[in-house]
């Protein structure tokens, strides 16, 4: 799921628990499997290799959020908890953003052979669960859910500044990726995430935009445009209803043993 979504589900958890986070960097540490990749020299692997409910000394406490964000993965994936996940694309994943995508997948087909660019089903459920996570973060956005967004830039903001040496320790600890590394590698997130660029992505025109950049479809295509679009906005209608996620969610997490640290 994407950063807004990751920032949503950790603030239910802790309203439901009754707890105010002690610092605005928590969201940093929760999303970092995915911001950190925006560095060269760090991949998706490298960050989703961290043990899922693996017991962290205190000084690492935080690293539990970065666990937090792979449990939530786990069940948008494959609907369950994977402690040794096969990798980033199961055809049989009946995880949320999979079941939602699903539905998009003839479509998705046959605007690819509309525009001579063929693709296998298992690459159109890919790309499809990829488009249904994308307006799943996009809904939230819609809907004006409180204060999202301005929570996940103050947290860049502060890991990004004062809370950068704690976070790349802990990030180094936990993934092995040197302290250099994922010190710039935060301070590029912030850069590159700032409010104007968030707002631009969370548009309908944005996320179409972002899906054709990731597979690189051609923006110049008019037909291809409006097919993505017009297939996103259906993603949007099928992801409307938060609760059918984030109740599994939160019931598989808390089950599986997670808890916040301390």
């Amino acid at each position: 799921m994407l950063m807004l979504t990751h920032t949503w589900v950790l603030r239910e958890l802790l309203r439901r628990s009754g707890r105010d986070p002690a610092s605005p960097d928590i969201f940093v540490y929760n999303v970092a499997p995915d911001l950190l990749t925006i560095h060269p020299s760090i991949t998706s692997a490298m960050t989703h290799a961290v043990p899922r409910l693996a017991v962290l000394p205190p000084r690492d406490a935080r690293g539990a959020y970065v666990q937090f964000h792979l449990l939530v993965d786990d069940m948008a994936h494959f609907g369950r908890i994977v402690p040794d996940a096969p990798g980033e694309f199961d055809a049989a994943a009946a995880g949320y953003a999979y079941r939602q995508g699903r539905s998009l997948v003839p479509g998705l087909t046959a605007l690819h052979n509309r525009i001579g660019r063929p693709i296998s089903p298992d690459e159109a459920l890919y790309r499809s669960h990829i488009m249904a996570e994308m307006a799943f973060d996009l809904n939230l956005y819609h809907r004006q859910d409180g204060d999202l967004l301005d929570r996940f830039l103050e947290a860049l903001e502060f890991s990004a500044e004062g809370g950068r040496a704690d976070f790349a320790g802990t990030l180094s600890r936990l993934t092995g990726i040197g302290e250099a590394v994922l010190a710039e590698a935060v301070v590029m997130g912030r850069n590159t995430y700032d409010r104007r660029r968030m707002e631009e992505f969370l548009t309908v025109e944005g996320r179409t935009a972002l899906f054709m950049n990731k597979f690189g479809v051609e923006r110049d295509d008019r037909d291809a445009r409006e097919g993505v679009g017009a297939l996103m906005r259906r993603a949007l209608e099928t992801t409307e209803d938060r609760n059918g996620f984030l109740e599994p969610v939160l019931t598989a997490i808390l089950e599986a043993g997670f808890r916040l640290p301390p």
